[in-house]
């Protein structure tokens, strides 16, 4: 029979809490206010689906390999609505984590409403990241049975958890949720009951130290870097920055007295750098500043990136509750965690933050002119990204630039951890394949010459991005290429009409239909390589004054070449290990149909096309990336 437990509170955590009971063979009762919001629970069971779908058994291998197992494995989760007639089903299980919102308040009536519903103590543990537990077991009739038991995002790469007992626990409560965090392959560290705990007691100083800091005008992406490339100590902000953090580690030392679980200096170090990926715990940093080490130190990213990582909502809320709980201790919260709050740009899941996944800027040239550059700063194209992509564009029209210039830096296409939520939810690729076409236009209509430069490699949609641009300028050795027939799909962001007219039919039909095809950049895939693509090349670029891209239909060209083509396409069908798929067929009718036509035509085929794949061609998507995730050849059927 299989164990199971309780996760309440279907948040970011909560679900990848939940994945990780889950996926060790539990059964799993997930909590939310589901009544009365219509949709949410729907939301939260596709979004497990996704998790579900994209869990990897190991490297080479995905727990869930097919369609049946998947559905098996929903089986063993139940959804609740969080009201008092359901919490009785808590009595089923050996524990419960609480993951809702973080406000005491909130946690103390969830408290008091499992109390009174629940026909038998159960052990309650509670994923609070800043709240001292001795204030949530307070609302508890069974205080010894309330323990943190704080994760840390992304929970399946994290692999610290965080056990904090308040002086009323029971060393079997401790023993047991000991034993809940080992089962998933946790390092279980119990740590003293201080507000933040170890791990963002000692983080939130740095975020808060590097938010007044920019208050004040300094720049956070000088600050970023320096943290990423080891120069943290020459920048005397970021240095400041990290001396929060050293402060706040030995202030730590003295704070920890009084209470149950008491750490080394070795012991802090350790659960900091599980806790953050930081290079060094504070201790071990202050030791490399000493000795002239520093710079062999160098972070995955500094505070800005980092806040919007966790979300700069999440960040401004921690330092609230720390601020409640210590007034003394912490200062008000940055007004530029509050002003980006009200602006709604929470970081990356909302594509803004700090950061835009989408950055643009206005650059000067020698003789006075200017002109937009645009740089996609991430190596995948989620949706967010697409629709910001057009934001970005639409925003620039009246401005006084020459061209708009379009970096691609090393562009894996499209997200396709995203793909199989539309594989699962057709009625969604309506609006992606309709964001992505809409993104497309925008850049194609544009006023003014658009130049996409390429760097590294542009894959899929990536370098459909750059085909709707009117000049690719492409530095030697980039990589192109259109997969998408491998995942079961096709280009679905212009690439059956955009790159025929840029290159002929039979090339295009070679590239889109062999989907392991890779060029490396030269005419006609770009219009220009070259070893560095300079300031001083753009500027000469941009005034030589070139027209828009012409994108006339082709159809002489395609009656001319078209027994060329039936016998090109009859060899790549053969190509694949099982039968090819739908998408193989859907994309030589856009491509050859399709490119009869007009441009605004010939996309509005691709986009039915591409949707019609995601209503009827599900199974093939799902192989697709499935294979891709496993590194295989798919097996169409």
């Amino acid at each position: 029979m299989a164990r199971k437990i309780a996760v309440i509170g279907a948040g970011v955590m909560g679900l990848d809490i939940a994945l990780e009971y889950i996926s060790a063979n539990f059964e799993v009762l997930i909590f939310d206010q589901f009544k009365n919001r219509p949709g949410l629970e729907k939301d939260k069971q596709d979004k497990m689906w996704r998790l579900l779908f994209l869990a990897m058994k190991d490297k080479r291998h995905l727990m869930h390999p097919n369609n049946e197992t998947l559905e098996t494995v929903m089986e063993r989760v139940t959804w609740l609505d969080s009201n008092p007639d359901n919490f009785g089903r808590l009595s089923e299980c050996e524990a419960m984590i609480e993951a809702v919102f973080e406000d005491i308040e909130v946690k103390h009536k969830l408290i008091r409403d499992i109390d009174l519903a629940c026909g038998r103590p159960v052990l309650l543990l509670t994923n609070t990241s800043t709240l001292a537990v001795k204030l949530l077991a307070k609302a508890s009739k069974h205080p010894e049975m309330v323990m943190g038991f704080h994760f840390f995002n992304p929970v399946q790469m994290m692999k610290l958890v965080e056990g904090i007992p308040h002086e009323g626990t029971s060393e079997e409560t401790v023993g047991k949720a000991r034993e809940l965090a080992e089962v998933i392959n946790k390092k279980f560290e119990l740590v003293p009951d201080l507000p933040g705990f170890v791990v963002n007691r000692l983080l939130l100083p740095m975020i808060e130290s590097a938010g007044l800091f920019v208050d004040r005008g300094a720049d956070f992406r000088g600050i970023d870097s320096s943290f990423k490339n080891g120069t943290w100590t020459e920048n005397d902000v970021a240095l400041e920055i990290v001396y929060s953090h050293i402060i706040a580690a030995h202030d730590f030392l003295q704070e920890q007295k009084n209470f149950r679980a008491e750490l080394t200096k070795e012991k802090i170090d350790e659960i900091v750098r599980l806790g953050t990926n930081f290079p060094a715990g504070p201790f071990a940093l202050k030791e490399a500043i000493e000795k002239g080490e520093a710079g062999k130190l160098k972070f995955r990213m500094g505070p800005a990136e980092l806040c919007d990582l966790v979300g700069i909502d999440v960040a401004k809320h921690c330092l609230e509750m720390l601020r409640m709980q210590e007034p003394d201790l912490w200062s008000t919260v940055p007004d530029i965690l509050k002003h980006l709050c009200e602006a709604k740009k929470f970081g990356r899941k909302a594509g803004e933050g700090f950061y835009s996944s989408v950055d643009v800027g206005i650059v000067e040239m020698a003789d006075g002119k200017k002109y937009a550059k645009v740089s996609l700063r991430e190596n995948t194209v989620s949706h967010n990204t697409v629709k910001q992509i057009k934001k970005v564009f639409d925003s620039l029209h009246n401005e006084p630039i020459e061209a708009v210039v379009f970096e691609i830096t090393k562009c894996r296409g499209a997200d396709i951890s995203e793909f199989p939520l539309v594989a699962r939810n057709p009625g969604l690729a309506k609006t992606v394949i309709g964001d992505w076409h809409a993104t497309v236009k925008s850049i194609m209509n544009f006023p003014k010459q658009v130049i996409a430069i390429v760097r590294g490699a542009a894959w899929g949609g990536g370098y459909e991005l750059a085909q709707a641009c009117d000049y690719i300028l492409a530095e030697k050795g980039a990589k192109l290429s259109q997969p998408e027939v491998l995942l079961g799909i096709m280009p679905g962001g212009g690439g059956t009409q955009n790159l025929t007219r840029r290159v002929g039919l039979l090339k295009s039909l070679g590239m889109i239909l062999d989907p392991k095809m890779e060029v490396e950049a030269s005419k006609p895939w770009v219009d220009e390589v070259l070893d560095d693509i300079t300031p001083e090349h753009l500027d000469n670029f941009i005034n030589k004054g070139l027209w828009k891209r012409n994108r006339p239909s082709l159809w002489p060209e395609l009656n001319k070449d078209l027994a060329e083509a039936s016998e090109l396409i009859s060899k790549l069908r053969r190509g694949f290990a099982g039968q090819s798929p739908i998408a193989f067929e859907a994309a030589v009718v856009a491509i050859l149909v399709g490119n009869h036509k007009n441009l605004e035509l010939g996309l509005a085929l691709e986009a039915e096309l591409v949707i019609k794949l995601f209503e009827n061609s599900a199974d093939n998507i799902k192989e697709g990336i499935r294979s891709k995730f496993e590194r295989r050849d798919p097996i169409f059927s």
